[in-house]
């Protein structure tokens, strides 16, 4: 069981509190930690550093993130070495507290209050406790995660997470392109058992993975990666989403502005599946006569709207193209809708995967 340290102060919510660098338990007896801290970078010598270190009740390496591929590293680095407490500082070593109890970490601090955070990357009690169920959360816990840049503005964290009540624990991972084949590298080393995908990796994914829907493998692109004994599966639910969105579509004329991307080319498929006419506009290009129109570009105003036409907007963002095409009376989709019910396809595909939840 991975204990919960509160920093500043003693708190209800935390078997341990730190005050002044100590670390104390329930009795108010310090807790010995021999620690290693490095505010620069993640070496990557990790077992070197390990050894080193004096022997303790804990012993504790604390690094910072340059990039996601680092958290990954140490959670690989602690599931080798359970009883160490491995975690990385910055915004991407979130991570690496999160997933602490998956992986074995003894130990995860965590402030009462933002402003009682002592290192970058520090998430709040509450923040573990009420939308990671960190208490629910043990070692060999499927980890599932939305990988791409950016992924801030995603709420799958939230949504994936409510659902999943700690049977599972969803996290967001920032993955640069060149970043792609180090981060299938190490997660295979770790316990996950599904993935969101999202951009710029929705065409690139398809080279790492195992086996192919025959949807996604006819859309040229994946949004949902399913582990699967082993193999890791590709499958798209952006059309199933979208479509859910926006209702019956048979005999009507779609027009997908920039819908070479990804969840671009899942929606025209699907379309054409439930007999719509569907047409992809280029960037630039004026769409012709339409029924629907949806912006795939990810630019905030890429075309007018004409009057009366329905309109979806595929950004998690509130555009203007939504707005203006509001105030030209069109009936407006917004990428919230879209997003959570690609979303809802997605957990199912998450919760059919063979292997068990821990309970």
């Amino acid at each position: 069981m991975t204990l919960l340290c509160a920093l500043g102060r003693p708190s209800p919510q935390a078997e341990l509190y730190e005050i002044d660098k100590t670390v104390f338990d329930a009795d108010g007896k310090p807790v010995l930690i021999s620690d290693y801290h490095n505010f620069q970078e993640t070496p990557f010598d990790l077992e070197t550093i390990l050894q080193q270190l004096p022997e303790a009740k804990f012993k504790k390496i604390a690094t910072f993130a340059r990039t996601t591929i680092d958290s990954l590293r140490m959670l690989a680095f602690v599931q080798d070495h359970p009883g160490v407490i491995g975690l990385c500082m910055g915004e991407l070593g979130e991570i690496t507290r999160i997933l602490a109890p998956v992986v074995g970490t003894p130990l995860m601090y965590a402030p009462e209050d933002e402003k009682l955070a002592t290192a970058p990357g520090q998430l709040t009690l509450q923040t573990l406790l009420e939308t990671y169920h960190f208490r629910k959360l043990r070692v060999g816990t499927p980890i599932f995660g939305l990988i791409g840049d950016p992924v801030v503005q995603s709420p799958g964290h939230i949504y994936h997470n409510a659902r999943l009540q700690g049977r599972g624990v969803y996290v967001k991972m920032r993955i640069q392109k060149e970043e792609l084949a180090d981060f299938f590298h190490w997660a295979r080393k770790l316990p996950f058992h599904g993935l969101s995908v999202t951009t710029p990796h929705k065409k690139s994914a398809l080279a790492f993975l195992d086996d192919l829907d025959p949807e996604a493998a006819a859309i040229g692109a994946v949004n949902t990666i399913v582990v699967q004994e082993g193999r890791w599966v590709g499958y798209n639910t952006d059309g199933l989403g979208a479509l859910k969105a926006l209702g019956d579509v048979q005999e009507k004329r779609i027009a997908i502005l920039g819908g070479r991307g990804g969840a671009g080319r899942a929606i025209a498929h699907e379309a054409k599946k439930q007999g719509s006419e569907v047409a992809t506009i280029r960037r630039g290009e004026t769409p012709g006569d339409y029924d629907i129109l949806i912006n795939a570009t990810g630019e905030d105003n890429p075309a007018e709207a004409l009057p009366g036409t329905t309109v979806m907007e595929l950004s998690l963002k509130t555009t203007t193209f939504l707005q203006e095409a509001q105030k030209r009376g069109c009936h407006t989709i917004s990428g919230i809708e879209m997003y959570r019910h690609q979303a809802e396809f997605q957990l199912k595909l998450f919760l059919k995967t063979p292997q068990r939840f821990c309970q």
